[in-house]
This record gives structure tokens, sequence and C-alpha cells, in this order.
């Protein structure tokens, strides 16, 4: 095959793995992931701060850009940089995959919420071997604007726009306090100690409507919650509100509650909701809606 035929087929995978990370990034910017999604996945808690997701957003975009403007050997750092990220996806794919319920990876957003399965691992694995393709492309000298017929990375940048402004498009419904939409998702498996014994969350809210508020162990906070759960119960007599004591089975982390003090909704249908909130002042916000709500009656 000539040279210039393989310097092609090698440019045409670095451009569709560019345009896997632009539109990753700018999705991301646009729309981040809630810090409650990502601790669903079992990331390290460091890894769904705000800066972080924020940080790994602009590192994608970075990636993606000089994929295509870096020329020669320099394309080795950004493409192992690739490496790394894609690498890092695949094995979080995998776990998410493996998990005992559905889990969406927000790869392009908070909104992303399409469930990891095999065709997503597939995705993973032809980014990884991009990524590695994009090193032999630096070894040997490649640069997109020298060597790639431009309509192609016209074409490149089309669908990475089209992508990006796909994902924008959102969906309907309830919105949570930063007016993006509460996308529900099923109760996941996962215990809680409440009235010092482990209960499966899905048992709970069989029947009723739960409020889960985890207390810190000391300090003023713990103080005026407790104080407040009397008047909670009064005005919300469709929800059970319930002080969780410890979890087990990983049951605060695939809620995504991430300390104390925090509170979920778990709904009555089978799924969540209300939620993920952290510190007393979200909770009062939380307890508030749902005192707006009315109980559904038959």
């Amino acid at each position: 095959m000539p040279a210039a035929a393989v310097d092609h087929l090698l440019g045409a995978a670095v451009v569709a793995l560019a345009v896997v990370l632009l539109a990753a990034g700018t999705g991301k910017v646009a729309r981040p992931p809630a810090p409650a999604q990502l601790a669903a996945l079992g990331l390290p808690r460091w890894a769904h701060r705000p800066a972080t997701i924020r940080l790994h957003a602009v590192a994608e975009i970075v990636v993606g850009l000089a994929l295509v403007t870096v020329p020669g050997p320099w394309l080795v750092a950004p493409a192992l940089a690739a490496a790394v990220l894609t690498a890092t996806y695949l094995v979080v794919s995998w776990r998410a995959w493996r998990s005992p319920e559905p889990l969406g990876c927000h790869c392009f957003g908070w909104d992303d919420d399409r469930v990891v399965g095999p065709a997503h691992l597939a995705l993973n694995v032809a980014l990884v071997v991009a990524a590695v393709v994009a090193v032999v492309a630096g070894v040997r000298g490649w640069w997109a604007i020298d060597d790639l017929p431009p309509i192609v990375l016209g074409i490149a940048g089309a669908v990475a726009l089209v992508a990006h402004l796909w994902g924008l498009s959102g969906n309907g419904g309830d919105t949570d306090r930063g007016g993006r939409p509460y996308l529900r998702r099923p109760i996941p498996k996962g215990q809680v100690v409440v009235d010092g014994r482990a209960v499966e969350l899905t048992d709970l809210a069989r029947e009723r409507a739960q409020l889960l508020v985890r207390m810190p162990l000391i300090g003023r906070e713990r103080e005026y919650l407790l104080a407040a759960l009397p008047e909670w119960r009064r005005r919300l007599p469709h929800v059970d509100v319930r002080v969780t004591e410890g979890d087990a089975r990983g049951g605060y982390r695939r809620l995504g509650i991430l300390g104390a003090p925090s509170a979920v909704v778990l709904g009555a249908d089978g799924l969540l909701a209300g939620g993920p909130v952290s510190g007393g002042d979200r909770i009062r916000e939380l307890v508030e809606e749902l005192a707006g709500i009315a109980p559904t009656t038959s």
C-alpha cells in the first residue's frame, strides 16, 4: 500500500478520535455531569468534584484539538494523553456494565443517560485502538493539515457540531435547581441502615415514598436537622422521613450520597424522585418542594 494511503488511513482514525473527544468535551462544558451521576459509576470522590469535572472536559477539548493541529512527532504527546483517557473510559464502562443495576456513562454531558452495554464497550475499545493508531501516526510524522484531504476534516467538524447540537436538545419535564430536566432513574440495589437494621433500598419504598436523610455525626447542623424532623414529618404526610444510620452493599455510593448531611427521595414507583442533595440548605429546599406536591389518590 502506498505511503500516502497509509497516512490517510491513520489520519482517518486520528480525526475520528479527535471528533469524539471534542464532542464529549464540549458536551460536558455545556452540560456538566452531576457529581451524583459520577459517584454512581464508582469513581473516587476527587473525580466527581465540580472542579475536576470541568478540568476533565477542558482536557478532552485540548487533546481533541491537539490531535488535528500538532505536527509530526509532537503528535505523540496528545496521542498518549488520548490513550490514557480512552483506556480509563474503557475500564469505567466495563465496571458500569457489570454493575447490578443499569448505569449511564454521561459521556457527552449530564443528560447523556444511555445505559452502558456491549455496544458502548465496543465503542470504547475502538477509541483505545484509535489512540494507539494516533501514537503510530505521530511516530510517522503525520500532520492533519499536510496529509489529510481538507474535505475529510470539514466533514469531521460538521459531525462534531451536529453531535454537539443534538445533545443540547435535552429532555422535557421537571427541572432541578440548575434549570436542567430531572432525569429519574431506577432505585439502585444496595442497603441503608434504618432503625438499626439494613434494609434493601428497593424494599423501603414499595408502598410509600421515602425521604432518606443522612445526618452528620456531630455539630450544629445535626442538631438543627434532628430538631426539624418532626415538622418535616408533619408537612409531608405522603412521605416517610427516615434517618439513615449507615449503609451496606454500597447503598450510599449507588444513591450518589457523597457525605453528610445529604438526602434523597425514593419514589413509590421504583424510581428516584428527588435528589440526591447535599447540605442543610439544599435539604430544606427539597422538603419545601415535596411539601408543594399533593399526594396522589386513587
